[in-house]
């Protein structure tokens, strides 16, 4: 059984959206993150998880990482959209100041199953013909839904335009 995938980053032409904190309480990201994740993107907590956490208070500053992932569906049986979502900085354990990057990154993933190569040559003609204009807008929605987390996260610690893009 075949398998076509189709994957489009949302941030095309990068990858990635980076915004870097200097100041108070930097870990607080990470527990704002796991706390409004769900609500922000409209999941379920089996559509999204944090598959990595370390923490280091060996030393001081404490050093944090963090790594999240969710799985949103876009309205349609055979596209989803993938967000990962990773924090890592350091705090100091007496003044609780510290630094963090966050980095963001998303995919639209289409996947269609074919039994053989006739179904196979019917979805490149429906997503040429009429998919392809679908997958479009899931690629805005996945747009917005970074402009907006990012909108959170910058009012949440009153950054100005400390972010840059790779």
């Amino acid at each position: 059984m075949g398998k076509i995938v189709i994957r489009d980053d949302c941030l095309a032409p990068g990858r990635y959206v980076y915004l870097d904190y200097h100041g108070k309480n930097p870990f607080e990201i990470v527990k704002k993150i796991g706390d409004e994740i769900a609500d922000f993107f409209h999941v379920t907590s089996s559509q999204w998880g944090e598959d990595d956490f370390r923490w280091d208070n060996s030393d001081d500053p404490a050093k944090f990482y963090a790594r999240f992932w969710v799985r949103k569906p876009a309205g349609s049986q055979y596209t989803h959209i993938r967000f990962r979502i990773r924090v890592q900085g350091q705090e100091s354990q007496t003044t609780k100041e510290g630094l963090f990057t966050l980095e963001l990154t998303g995919r639209v993933v289409t996947e269609f199953s074919a039994r053989n190569i006739f179904l196979r040559t019917f979805w490149w003609i429906y997503s040429y013909l009429i998919y392809d204009r679908r997958r479009r807008t899931y690629i805005d929605m996945c747009k917005d839904f970074f402009q907006r987390f990012r909108t959170m996260v910058k009012e949440h610690y009153n950054l100005g335009t400390m972010e840059r893009s790779k």
